[in-house]
């Protein structure tokens, strides 16, 4: 096993198990820290992330250290029995949502909860975890999307007209959205520059003088942008009492 002594694999620190150190404290919060800030970047939901970050600290011999995430700002706090408290904080800048970042992450909390890795070894793993590029790759991503697309719009009762029209107007707006979002606008705006596309190319069809059923064409397309991972995170910060963090998620 690694990590330091007195620690039950799974369990945190035995009932004999002294107070650490300062300086293994200090390296188990930023440890902790760096969790929650990818977990946070991903859009995980307060009370995970949280989680997350307590199961790392308990793991690893700080199980006294307070953990407050509130929104995208991160504050641990650990108050020795003798000596000056440890306080550090981070704010995190979200971006959008890599959930195989957010599984690496919960495959490593559970491998330090055994007893697998100690802290350095976490580290280095944690940053690899933090930039894992997708694993599929582009072009098969835009092909999944459009699939999607036209699914939607057979749903919504579109024919085949529908469908090339809706899964046309994405197809056209895929590079447009991608410029957008490397600007680092907020979210809200990439979603408001694909929905008005989505919506203005099935009519300028229609205006033109295609008729076709131009309503699933334009559901089709507005589907694929709602925000099922900050909608998922807003109801479980609901549920687990972060109201300020649901609340904010629910807007987006």
């Amino acid at each position: 096993m690694v990590g330091p002594p007195n620690l039950v694999p799974g369990l945190g620190p035995g009932p004999d198990a002294p107070e650490p150190s300062r300086h293994h404290a200090l390296d188990v919060m930023l440890l902790a820290l760096r969790v929650g800030e990818v977990m946070v970047a991903n859009a995980e939901s307060v009370a995970d992330s949280e989680s997350g970050m307590r199961r790392v600290l308990v793991a690893l011999g700080v199980p006294t250290c307070a953990v407050v995430v509130e929104m995208n700002s991160l504050t641990l706090s650990w108050i020795p029995r003798s000596g000056e408290p440890i306080t550090i904080a981070q704010v995190v800048d979200t971006e959008d949502p890599h959930l195989h970042r957010l599984v690496a992450v919960e495959k490593l909390i559970g491998r330090i909860e055994r007893g697998e890795v100690g802290t350095a070894g976490a580290k280095s793993a944690l940053e690899r975890a933090a930039v894992l590029p997708d694993p599929y790759p582009v072009w098969l991503v835009t092909i999944a999307r459009l699939a999607s697309v036209a699914g939607w719009v057979v749903f919504s009762g579109g024919g085949a007209p529908a469908v090339a029209v809706g899964v046309t107007a994405t197809a056209l707006l895929l590079p447009l959205l991608a410029l957008v979002a490397r600007s680092r606008v907020p979210d809200v705006f990439v979603v408001l520059v694909g929905a008005a596309g989505v919506v203005l190319v099935p009519y300028g069809v229609v205006w033109a003088g295609l008729e076709f059923a131009v309503g699933p064409a334009v559901i089709g397309g507005i589907y694929q942008f709602l925000p099922g991972r900050a909608l998922v995170s807003s109801v479980s910060d609901g549920l687990s009492g972060a109201p300020v963090s649901a609340l904010a998620r629910g807007l987006q």
